[in-house]
C-alpha cells in the first residue's frame, strides 16, 4: 500500500494549520500563489450559469410578455428550442433576483417621490404657517 512521504504529510499539516482550513484548500492556495503570484481569493457571488441566463433576459421576458401565465417548465422548453439549456431552479433564481432588484429600485423611487410630494405640500403654505405646523408637531426651530 502506498503512502505519501512523511515530509509531504508534515508540509500539508503545517499549511493546514497556517491557513486554518482543510489541507486540500491550503494546497490549492499555495499552488495558486506559485503559479500566478496571486494570493487574493477568487471572487464569489453568482453561480457559473447566471451570466448565461442574464444574457437571455430579453428573450425570457419576451416569452413572459407573450404568455404571462407560463410555467417555469414551459419557459425551459421554449429556451431549449432556442438552443439554451437552463434548469428550472436557475430560471426561478433569475426571477427572484430580478424581482429583488426591481423592489429596491421601486423603494428608492417611492422614497424620492414621497419627499417631492412633501416639498410640494409645504410650498403651498407660507413660511410662518410651516413654522407653526412644525412647532405644533413638536419639532424644534432647526
Amino acid at each position: 500500500m502506498w503512502s505519501p512521504p512523511l515530509r509531504a504529510v508534515c508540509r500539508v499539516e503545517r499549511l493546514r494549520r497556517t491557513f486554518e482550513s482543510g489541507a486540500s484548500s491550503a494546497i490549492r492556495w499555495v499552488t495558486q500563489a506559485r503559479e500566478t503570484g496571486e494570493v487574493t481569493p477568487k471572487l464569489q457571488g453568482d453561480d457559473r450559469r447566471s451570466q448565461a441566463i442574464k444574457a437571455q433576459a430579453e428573450r425570457i421576458l419576451a416569452l413572459i410578455a407573450g404568455k404571462p401565465d407560463s410555467t417555469l417548465e414551459e419557459l425551459k422548453a421554449a429556451l431549449v428550442a432556442d438552443g439554451h439549456t437552463f434548469s428550472v431552479s436557475a430560471l426561478s433564481w433569475f426571477f427572484l433576483r430580478r424581482t429583488a432588484a426591481q423592489g429596491r429600485r421601486a423603494h428608492r423611487r417611492r422614497f424620492v417621490e414621497l419627499w417631492n410630494a412633501i416639498g410640494w405640500c409645504l410650498d403651498r403654505f407660507t413660511p410662518p404657517e410651516r413654522a407653526n405646523y412644525f412647532k405644533a408637531a413638536g419639532y424644534g426651530p432647526n
